[in-house]
């Protein structure tokens, strides 16, 4: 009976889409696109920079994601999902070790469980108002730009946003985005009470051929009464102690001067950090903190050389009621906010290179993650040379190369260790076998820097080597 039922709904929908709407209603566009990815791994020393320790690992991984778009006049709905990162034989931890048996995959953000292993990435409509200049995004979709490092856009989010077109190639942009309302309890964003978590954004941007400019506000008001954090395995859950109402103030410019490309980003971070009744006695904390980016290229012919530059305050005194470092949001496990740099390094952050959101990587945020740094946030200071060069039409090599500090260093107490996180060399090879078929090789090894040493060992290097069959579509 069930199938029958199924069958039937399905005969009908073809039927419905298969009729006739007039010669006023226009046959809508579908377009299905997409790529599958596997991927080959072999790390080590990345998790722990020990050589005495085993956290080595090789393994191979696969991802899927699909977005279908029904687009007509004025307006279209897009609707992707993800398969992925689905391991072959086991899964794995932040460690690239397997210690959770018989789960299926994971999303490629958080969970490693069979239940999370297909999810919705994104979802919106998205519209123009007839008669002004005015169009609406609503769903789940992607809403940050260069104000990235605020959440790292490490996933979509389910919000509102509004763009509206002042002249040629300037537009006003608003938009909000929910993260958690009411209770909240493991592994869901539903309750009853008044806690919430939400992020309010401004912006205004002009774009031209010789240059782009933009400036905009953000407002995070989380106030919510449970605490959702990532782990490695799905979700925690602990009392929100306190409640943030966070301001980001920033500016970004780029200018094209023939073959080169210069841009710069700025991003200051202020607030309160109000606590609650629990602990006691609590004093409040003031937020201050600001985000520094300048980046270059320049092409030659053929190849292209790449500079960035980037500073994201740190505080390194827990002694004050002031958080120096930059902050950012700090939304929960279903919509990770990690505050990374994107682009990062291959071998230390999540999402770069042809083993994108492989757990075999740490995570060492933009502002500083107290896990690496001793219970501080010392924020970062990172300088990259890269250069991108064509061999041919279908052979493509890249190589950075990465100065990685900390931009505050550890107090006077901690003596074994500095601000130098060492230096990175990152190479890849790409080959387009067809217009849309590429296989890729990645080589990355870390010289890692005293930061890493612990009060009776230094740190040992860490490397990590990736192969990739990639299908566009």
């Amino acid at each position: 009976m069930k199938k029958f039922v199924i069958l039937t709904m399905a005969v009908a929908l073809i039927a419905f889409f298969a009729m006739s709407k007039g010669a006023s209603a226009a046959a809508p566009q579908i377009i299905f696109s997409g790529d599958y990815q596997v991927v080959g791994i072999a790390s080590n020393n990345v998790s722990d920079r020990d050589s005495d320790l085993s956290d080595g690992a090789a393994y191979v991984e696969q991802r899927f994601r699909l977005t279908h778009i029904a687009a007509m006049e004025n307006v279209k709905g897009v609707f992707g999902i993800e398969i992925g990162w689905d391991e072959w034989g086991k899964s794995y931890t932040s460690n690239g070790v397997g210690t959770t048996p018989n789960q299926g995959g994971d999303t490629g953000m958080i969970a490693d469980t069979p239940s999370t292993n297909i999810e919705v990435r994104m979802a919106y409509i998205d519209f123009n108002v007839p008669g002004i200049p005015l169009s609406v995004t609503a769903g789940k979709q992607f809403l940050f730009t260069h104000n990235h490092a605020i959440l790292a856009g490490v996933a979509a989010t389910p919000g509102l946003k509004f763009d509206y077109k002042i002249a040629d190639g300037s537009k006003l942009s608003l938009w909000w985005t929910k993260f958690a309302e009411g209770t909240v309890s493991n592994n869901t964003l539903r309750g009853n009470g008044d806690a919430d978590d939400d992020i309010y954004a401004l912006e205004f941007s002009k774009k031209t051929q010789a240059y782009d400019f933009g400036v905009y506000g953000v407002y995070n008001r989380d106030h919510r009464e449970t605490d959702v954090a990532a782990s490695s395995t799905g979700t925690t859950t602990s009392n929100q102690l306190y409640n943030d109402d966070i301001y980001w103030a920033g500016l970004w410019t780029g200018f094209n001067a023939g073959p080169v490309k210069l841009g710069f980003d700025a991003i200051y971070s202020f607030g309160k950090r109000k606590y609650q009744a629990v602990p006691a006695g609590q004093t409040d904390y003031d937020f201050s903190g600001y985000y520094l980016r300048a980046d270059a290229s320049m092409k030659l012919g053929g190849p292209t050389l790449d500079f960035m530059s980037l500073y994201a305050s740190g505080d390194n005194d827990s002694t004050d009621d002031k958080i120096k470092n930059f902050a950012y949001a700090d939304s929960n496990a279903r919509y990770p906010a990690l505050g990374i740099i994107l682009p990062g390094p291959n071998l230390l952050y999540w999402g770069n290179g042809i083993a994108t959101e492989e757990y075999a990587q740490i995570c060492l945020p933009t502002s500083g993650y107290s896990a690496y740094d001793s219970g501080y946030s010392l924020g970062r200071w990172f300088t990259m040379l890269g250069a991108t060069v064509p061999v041919d039409n279908k052979l493509k090599l890249v190589a950075k190369y990465w100065y990685l500090r900390t931009a505050e260093g550890f107090p006077s107490t901690i003596t074994y260790r500095d601000k130098n996180m060492g230096h990175e060399f990152d190479l890849e090879a790409h080959y387009q076998l067809t217009p849309n078929l590429t296989v890729s090789a990645e080589a990355d090894y870390l010289l890692a820097g005293k930061y890493f040493d612990s009060s009776t060992k230094t740190a040992d290097n860490a490397w990590k080597a990736a192969w990739a069959i990639k299908l566009v579509f």
